[in-house]
């Protein structure tokens, strides 16, 4: 997930080199891996679950907004 989500940030010449929306989740995914880590090494379960489910939910939005039909990687999968 760290890994698609560092990924993200290199492609953002194919939006005239501006960062999107999909970028501020990819991000947030980061930010949220981070923190889980942190909070899983004090032995908080409960608020390390919650922190997973808010990364699973950011690459969610964000995978899902890749396939707007503006976007190339929609093309290739749907052939439009």
């Amino acid at each position: 997930m760290a890994v698609v989500a560092l990924s993200s940030f290199s492609l953002c010449d194919l939006n005239a080199g501006v960062l999107s929306f999909a970028h501020l989740l990819s991000a947030f995914v980061l930010i949220s891996m981070f923190y889980a880590i942190v909070i899983i090494r004090r032995s908080d379960r409960s608020t390390h679950f919650m922190a997973m489910i808010g990364c699973l939910i950011g690459a969610l939005v964000a995978g899902i907004l890749t396939l707007d039909p503006n976007h190339r990687i929609s093309g290739l999968l749907f052939g439009n």
